[in-house]
């Protein structure tokens, strides 16, 4: 495992162009370009936010967004021996969140007759975090590519805004492949589930485990000094925490990073929540709104009380501690160093060859993080039940049990941790009772209410963070809980060891094989 990187690791001879100076936005501007091309809704009963485009960029303004740069002699990335002539740009492909727009220059073939293409990907985002967004998915993207990820290379971008679309054009390399959903969509009752093994398998085991090689010594996100000799750094986070609703006009208001323990950065969430909560946009002063303030305060309160001193007596109480580990029994070091996590890993982002199975690429950077703990097995769940999802009547193959795809982290002795398939029983056992400690950690003022959904969305996003981030393991689980400062009564002590023993059972049994 190596050292934390320092600050100086550096991209070498692929650094894309920063195609104008660019600062983070004040309020103002950000108010203006996301009320331009974007709306947010809040749902009330569960204090949560979607987003929606409002206007979509044309062709005829993507055209018009190449040529604002060219014009100006900006370097887009292509390579300086071919001479083109002419280039267009048709609409390639949408996301919820992006707008991808197929670029190609047409260079002459002299001698020949026609003439032969360079083709790049223009992508363009919804504004819901100006600014940092772009700098930290182009910086992660370049630092996963030279971690040895299948990633599109980044020729250019403009996190500035400063263009007549006020948007960050993003533009990279044209990647073949076919998308991972529509691979299995297409391939119907013909899906055969050793396929699909195969794809995730490497997808854990040969590229995301390349991420947790390198670590840092905060919590946030990482960026790329463009211009000088910094290299790579941790700066602030892109969580969505930070950004949804109308956060990302909070300018000042909230700290974003980075942060030397988890604890803080689950502090800085909570503050993020208090801002909005005086925000008259989402909590109009009127009766009707009592209740939901109420509740929402509620949470915070007993958040600070209770649940982030378990944290906090689990992690540490300063950034080296943290990062050492309680000592080296109980905590791997190099298991609980900050580092890269994707955020956004479904079938949607995975581009594959269909012909040999093999990872092509992996797209959509722009919700990775840094956090502490194990990201990828996380991440491999998500995709794990996405890919479930759509399969035949969601139903395994004829050729594989749902089970087969259950992975159980167990840690090894080289500190990372080993993800083992079980059968159908284990997999239940080992499920259940990981269900039952992550309700163990939540304490009971912050349980839903029976009666509604309101505050559900945020608690569980919070635990989201706070777990996930730490570990997918039952084991890490219940280390929390036994370095807690919180007293826990008899029952969950009980409830605690039978968890524990369930799992020490299940694992034992695949060591065993």
């Amino acid at each position: 495992m190596e050292s934390p990187v320092a600050g100086c690791a550096r991209l070498g001879d692929e650094v894309p162009p920063q195609l104008q100076p660019s600062a983070p936005r004040q309020a103002a501007d950000i108010k203006r370009v996301q009320d331009r091309w974007m709306r947010w809704t809040r749902d009330p009963q569960r204090h949560d936010w979607t987003f929606e485009w409002t206007a979509k960029p044309t062709i005829c303004q993507a055209k018009d967004l190449v040529d604002f740069y060219l014009d100006r002699g900006a370097d887009l990335g292509i390579p300086k021996h071919l001479i083109w002539e002419y280039f267009t740009v048709r609409h390639f492909r949408q996301g919820r969140s992006n707008q991808l727009f197929l670029v190609e220059f047409f260079i002459p073939t002299y001698g020949l007759s026609g003439y032969s293409t360079f083709a790049m990907i223009m992508r363009l985002g919804v504004p819901k975090d100006p600014f940092y967004l772009v700098e930290s998915e182009v910086a992660t993207m370049c630092f996963a590519r030279r971690s040895g990820l299948p990633v599109p290379r980044v020729y250019s971008f403009d996190s500035s805004g400063a263009n007549p679309l006020e948007l960050e054009p993003i533009f990279m390399e044209l990647v073949p492949g076919v998308n991972f959903k529509h691979w299995i969509c297409d391939s119907g009752k013909d899906l055969k589930g050793q396929d699909l093994i195969k794809i995730l398998d490497e997808v854990q085991n040969k590229h995301l485990t390349l991420l947790e090689k390198t670590s840092f010594d905060q919590i946030g996100s990482l960026y790329y000094d463009w211009k000088g000799e910094r290299g790579f750094f941790v700066g602030p986070s892109t969580a969505k925490v930070y950004w949804t609703g109308y956060r990302a006009q909070y300018v000042g208001q909230i700290n974003r990073g980075p942060f030397d323990h988890i604890t803080a950065s689950l502090d800085s969430y909570l503050c993020a929540w208090e801002v909005e909560l005086s925000d008259t946009r989402v909590y109009p002063k009127d009766r009707a709104h009592v209740r939901d303030l109420y509740h929402a305060r509620t949470l915070i309160t007993e958040t600070r009380r209770q649940l982030l001193p378990r944290l906090h007596a689990w992690g540490g109480r300063d950034a080296a501690y943290y990062i050492q580990g309680l000592n080296d029994t109980v905590a791997r070091t190099a298991w609980h160093r900050p580092h890269v996590g994707h955020g956004s890993l479904h079938h949607e982002n995975l581009l594959i060859d269909p012909d040999t199975l093999k990872v092509t690429a992996i797209v959509d950077w722009e919700k990775s993080t840094v956090q502490p703990g194990p990201a990828s097995p996380s991440m491999t769940y998500y995709l794990l039940w996405d890919t479930w999802g759509l399969c035949v009547d969601s139903r395994p193959p004829d050729d594989v049990a749902f089970s087969e795809l259950v992975l159980v982290p167990t840690p090894k002795d080289d500190d990372l941790p080993g993800l083992i398939r079980v059968g159908e029983k284990d997999a239940t056992e080992y499920l259940d009772a990981q269900d039952g400690m992550m309700g163990l950690l939540l304490p009971p003022q912050l349980q839903p209410p029976k009666d509604r959904v309101t505050g559900v969305s945020w608690t569980v996003m919070v635990l989201e963070e706070a777990i996930f981030s730490v570990s997918k393991s039952v084991e890490y689980y219940d280390r929390i809980l036994s370095e807690t400062t919180v007293a826990l009564d008899s029952e969950m002590v009980r409830r605690r060891a039978k968890y524990a023993a369930q799992v020490g059972r299940v694992q034992n049994r695949c060591k065993a094989r």
